[in-house]
């Protein structure tokens, strides 16, 4: 005979364990969305920072001509 306490054990146990499955199904989620993120910002920051200041490249160094000076400590 099926008690209300077996019934209400099953219950419990089954609650539990859809806890746990979801919360493995949520972090998988929001581990895909990070990773999908991060790979957009990857591919796009640059293709933004270009459009912003195309000119960028083209400003010579002021410090290229001059070369390194090796300083001797004390």
């Amino acid at each position: 005979m099926v008690t209300m306490a077996y019934l209400a054990n099953n219950v419990v146990a089954t609650a539990i364990v859809a806890a746990i499955v979801a919360a493995i199904v949520a972090a998988i989620v929001a581990a895909v969305i990070a990773a999908v993120v991060a790979m957009v910002a990857v591919i796009v920051t640059p293709a933004a920072l270009t459009a912003i200041m195309p000119r960028l490249q083209l400003l010579p160094n002021r410090y290229q001509h001059v070369p390194p000076r090796l300083v001797s400590l004390p």
